[in-house]
């Protein structure tokens, strides 16, 4: 079955309104603009949350972890 971007983000609300607080999950894109996209919805939906990717230099990367 082939889902939609938009389905799949959905799920991953879902999937973040499970997990208990406090706790971190890392999430896996398949593309930059992907992973930007979805930090930026998740961060417009209230999430703490933060993009990591190649073009972050490894200081920034390792200061979001």
């Amino acid at each position: 079955t082939v889902i939609s971007a938009d389905q799949k983000f959905e799920n991953l609300k879902v999937f973040l309104k499970k997990v208990p607080k406090g706790q971190r999950v890392i999430v896996f894109c398949n593309t930059k603009s992907g992973c930007q996209g979805a930090a930026r919805r998740l961060y417009q939906d209230g999430y703490d949350i933060a993009a990591i990717h190649g073009d972050l230099d490894q200081s920034q990367r390792e200061n979001i972890l």
